[in-house]
C-alpha cells in the first residue's frame, strides 16, 4: 500500500523523537477527546516531552480550529520533505479563535491505533464512525464512538492486502512523486477558493484522495464546525496549456510592441530627415532671399540714381520745351487769324461792292436805261465802293503814330485786285463759292518758316544728353525692365502714376511739328487729312509699354493707360487751342482735317468721361453755330435786277456757294457730334434757313434752280432729305 501523507504537522521534538521509527513507520492520526482537549488546554508535553501537534476544533464557536496535515519523509530523505499550508475555517481566522479552543485532539499514539486498525479492517477510519450517536463534549459537537463496520470487499486486481509499504513501493511512489513534481513545476501550488484555504500537495497522487475524504469526514463530525471546506483538485494539463497560451500570447505582443517601437523609431528617423531637409531647404530660401535682397538693393540704388538724374535733365529741359510750344501756338494763331481776316475782308469787299452796284443798276432802270447802261453804272459803283468806304473814315493811329484804317485800304486794294483778276474765271465756274478762300501767301509762308524753325529746335533739345536720357527707347527700357523684375516695388515707387510725365516731353517735342489744322509743308495739299495720332514716333514706343512678355497686362494696371493719358494731356491741349483760336470753320480743309483729329481722339477718351473732350466738343458746336448765322447768308435780289449788275449776281452766287460749303463743313463732323445736332443744322438752318429764298428766286430761272438743288442734295445724306421734303415742295409749286 503507498504510503500516505501526515494529516498533522509535527514540531521539531516530533520529529526528533519519530526519526528512529523509519520509514516504514505508519502515519499518525490524532481523533479528538475529551483527554486530549484536556491535554490542549495544559500545553503539556506528551510522552518523552514530545510536543503533540493538535488539530482541535472549537466547540465553543460556530467555526472549525486549524487542521493541519504534515507529509513526514521517509528517514534520510529530509531534502525532499513538504510542508502543508494550513486549510483554515474562516471563523478560525479570528484573533481570539485561539484562546477560546475547547474541543478534543488527536493523540499520536491514537491515531497510530486508528491506522493499525484500519489496515487490519482493510477499511478507513470514517467507515467504522456511528454518525448518528449523541456528541459528546462541553460544545455538543465531541467526537463519535466508533462501531462495527463491515468493510468493502477488495478492488479488482488487487491480490496485496492494505499494509505498511515495503522500501520498494516507497522508491516508486518517490520516483512518481518526482516525477510529476517536475512537470508542474511551473503550477500553481494551490487555488484559492471563496470563505478557505485549501493546499493541495500535487506530489500525493493518488494517495491524496483518501486524505482528502478523512479531511471531509473529520470537519463534518465536530459540532458547529460549518460548512465543509472544498478541495479542489488542479488539473495541470490545463494549467500548462493556459500557461503556454499566456507565453505565446505574451511573446506575440511582446513582438507587436517591437514592431510598434520600431516603426516609431522609423518614424522618427523620417521625420527627422524631413525635418533636416526642410531645415536645408529654408536655410537656402533664406540664402536665396538674402542674396536677392542684396541685389534687390543694388538694382534699386542704380534705379534711383537713374531717374534722379532724368528727372534732372527733364527739368532743365522742361523750360525749353514750354517756349517751343508758345511759339508753335502762335505761329497757328497768327494764320488762322489771317485767315479769318481774309476772309471776312473778302466778304465784306464783296458785299460793298455788290450792295454798290446793285443800287446803281436798280437806279439806272428806274430812270429807263438801257441794260447796258445799267451794267456801266452799276460797275463803276462797284469799283469806287471801296475806296469811298474808305475815304469816309477818320485815321486810326496806333502807338507808334501809324494810321491803321490805311493799312486796312491798302489791303482791301490788294485784295480787290485779286478778285478782278478772277472774276472772268469764276464767271464760268458752276459751283462758284464751294471752294476755300484763298489765303494770303505772305502769312503761310511766315507759318511754314516759324513751323520748321520751331522743328530743328525741338531736334537740338536733347542733344547734350547722355544717350540714356536723349529719347524714349533707353527710359522705357529702364522702366520696364524694373516693372518685370521688381514689380512691387516698381508700384510703390509710384512709377505708373510718374510715368506718363518721364515721356511727355519726348511727346511733347515731337507735336511740336504736328498740326490739327493746317498741313506740314508747302508742297502739302491744304485739304490732306492730318497724320493719325498711331503713326507718330511716341506713339509706337510707348503703345506697349508695361506689357510683360508673355503675361497679360491686369484690366486695373495704370500703365494700361499710358498712351490715353498722354493723348489727354498732351494733344487735347492742342486741339483745344486750334478750335477756339486758330480755326476757320468756313475753310473745308481746316474743318475736314480738324474733325478727323477729333475723331480719332474718340477712340482713347470717351467723350463722357474725359472733361477735355467734353470742351473740345461743345467749343466745335459753338464754331458751327457761329458759321451757320455768320457765313451763310445769302441776299435775296430778284433775278431781273441782278442781270443789270454783274457784281451782285456774282455775289449771290458765291454766297449760294458757301452755303452749300457750310453743308460740307457740318457734315465733316458725322460720327463726331451727334446726328441730331447736324440735322438741325444742316436741314433746319442752311437749307430751310438760308437756301431755300435763294431757291424761289431762281424759279423765273428753272435750269439753274435745279442745278442749285442737285447741289444741295448731293451734300446730304439720303435719309436727311425727307426733312427737306417740304422746302422741295414749296419750290416745285412756285
Amino acid at each position: 500500500m503507498p504510503k500516505r501523507g501526515n494529516l498533522r504537522k509535527k514540531t521539531d521534538e516530533d520529529e526528533g523523537e519519530d526519526a528512529g521509527a523509519g520509514a516504514e513507520e505508519a502515519p499518525t492520526i490524532v481523533i479528538p477527546t475529551e483527554k486530549t482537549k484536556s491535554k490542549k488546554k495544559g500545553k503539556g508535553k506528551a510522552d518523552g516531552g514530545m510536543a503533540a501537534s493538535l488539530l482541535s476544533f472549537d466547540d465553543e464557536e460556530a467555526g472549525a480550529d486549524t487542521f493541519q496535515v504534515t507529509k513526514k519523509p521517509p528517514a534520510g530523505d529530509g531534502a525532499h520533505r513538504v510542508k502543508k499550508k494550513s486549510m483554515r475555517a474562516p471563523d478560525a481566522l479570528k484573533p481570539d479563535a485561539e484562546e477560546k479552543k475547547g474541543g478534543g485532539e488527536y493523540s499520536i499514539e491514537r491515531l497510530r491505533e486508528l491506522a493499525s486498525a484500519q489496515k487490519t479492517l482493510t477499511a478507513r477510519p470514517a467507515e467504522h464512525m456511528d454518525h448518528n450517536a449523541p456528541a459528546n463534549g462541553r460544545s455538543g459537537a465531541g467526537t463519535r464512538e466508533p462501531i462495527a463496520f463491515m468493510p468493502p470487499p477488495p478492488r479488482p486486481g488487487r491480490d496485496d492486502d492494505f499494509g505498511i509499504p515495503d522500501a520498494a513501493a516507497i522508491k516508486a511512489a518517490k520516483a512518481k512523486r518526482e516525477a510529476a513534481r517536475a512537470a508542474l513545476t511551473s503550477a500553481a501550488d494551490y487555488i484559492p477558493v471563496p470563505g478557505a484555504e485549501v493546499d493541495v500537495d500535487m506530489d500525493a497522487g493518488e494517495d491524496t484522495a483518501w486524505e482528502d475524504e478523512q479531511l471531509r469526514k473529520a470537519m463534518s463530525a465536530g459540532a458547529g464546525a460549518g460548512a465543509p471546506r472544498a478541495v479542489v483538485k488542479k488539473q495541470p494539463s490545463v494549467d500548462v496549456l493556459a500557461g503556454g497560451r499566456a507565453a505565446l500570447e505574451s511573446l506575440r505582443n511582446g513582438v507587436a510592441r517591437l514592431e510598434v517601437s520600431r516603426q516609431n523609431a522609423k518614424n522618427e528617423v523620417t521625420r527627422a530627415d524631413a525635418a533636416l531637409a526642410s531645415s536645408e531647404a529654408t536655410l537656402k530660401n533664406h540664402e536665396e532671399r538674402l542674396t536677392a535682397a542684396g541685389e534687390r538693393y543694388k538694382y534699386m540704388q542704380e534705379m534711383r540714381d537713374y531717374f534722379r538724374d532724368l528727372c534732372e535733365c527733364l527739368r532743365e529741359k522742361g523750360p525749353i520745351i514750354d517756349e517751343l510750344e508758345e511759339h508753335a501756338q502762335r505761329l497757328h494763331e497768327h494764320r488762322g487769324l489771317a485767315s479769318k481776316r481774309e476772309s471776312e475782308g473778302n466778304l465784306r469787299d464783296e458785299a460793298t461792292e455788290a450792295e454798290a452796284g446793285m443800287e446803281a443798276a436798280q437806279a439806272a432802270l428806274m430812270r429807263g436805261a438801257s441794260q447796258a447802261e445799267a451794267i456801266a453804272a452799276a460797275t463803276a459803283a462797284a469799283e469806287g465802293a471801296i475806296a469811298a468806304r474808305f475815304d469816309s473814315l477818320r485815321p486810326n493811329l496806333d502807338e507808334f503814330g501809324r494810321d491803321l484804317n490805311l493799312a486796312e485800304r491798302q489791303a482791301a486794294e490788294k485784295r480787290a485786285a485779286v478778285r478782278r483778276s478772277r472774276r472772268e474765271e469764276e464767271l464760268r465756274m458752276k459751283n462758284l463759292g464751294e471752294e476755300d478762300d484763298a489765303e494770303d501767301a505772305v502769312e503761310v509762308e511766315l507759318f511754314y518758316k516759324g513751323l520748321e524753325d520751331a522743328t530743328e529746335a525741338a531736334s537740338q533739345v536733347m542733344r547734350d544728353a547722355g544717350a540714356d536720357f536723349s529719347s524714349i527707347p533707353p527710359i522705357k527700357a529702364r522702366s520696364e525692365e524694373w516693372k518685370r523684375r521688381f514689380p512691387r516695388a516698381y508700384k510703390d515707387a509710384y512709377m505708373p502714376e510718374s510715368v506718363p510725365q518721364l515721356f511727355a516731353p519726348f511727346a511733347r517735342l515731337e507735336l511740336l511739328s504736328w498740326s490739327p489744322l493746317y498741313a506740314e509743308t508747302r508742297t502739302s495739299p491744304g485739304s490732306a487729312a492730318a497724320p493719325a495720332i498711331d503713326t507718330m514716333r511716341w506713339y509706337s514706343d510707348l503703345f506697349d509699354y508695361g506689357m510683360v512678355e508673355g503675361d497679360d497686362a491686369a484690366a486695373d494696371d495704370s500703365d494700361g493707360n499710358l498712351v490715353p493719358t498722354l493723348i489727354e494731356k498732351l494733344v487735347a491741349p492742342v486741339v483745344e487751342h486750334a478750335v477756339n483760336e486758330c480755326w476757320n470753320p468756313l475753310s473745308l480743309a481746316q474743318s475736314t482735317r480738324l474733325a478727323g483729329v477729333v475723331k480719332e481722339m474718340t477712340v482713347y477718351l470717351e467723350p463722357t468721361e474725359c472733361e477735355a473732350m467734353r470742351r473740345i466738343l461743345s467749343s466745335v458746336r459753338a464754331r458751327l453755330s457761329e458759321m451757320v448765322d455768320r457765313g451763310c447768308d445769302i441776299p435775296a435780289w430778284a433775278p431781273v435786277i441782278t442781270a443789270a449788275a454783274p457784281m451782285a449776281e456774282s455775289y449771290a452766287r458765291r454766297r449760294f456757294g458757301v452755303a452749300v460749303r457750310c453743308l460740307r463743313v457740318i457734315m465733316a463732323w458725322d460720327g463726331v457730334l451727334p446726328q441730331s445736332e447736324l440735322r438741325t443744322l444742316a436741314c433746319d438752318r442752311v437749307v430751310a434757313g438760308c437756301a431755300a429764298p435763294r431757291l424761289r428766286l431762281l424759279l423765273a430761272r428753272p435750269g439753274e434752280c435745279l442745278a442749285a438743288i442737285e447741289r444741295l442734295v448731293a451734300v446730304l445724306p439720303p435719309d436727311w432729305l425727307t426733312g427737306s421734303a417740304r422746302v422741295v415742295r414749296d419750290v416745285a409749286s412756285r
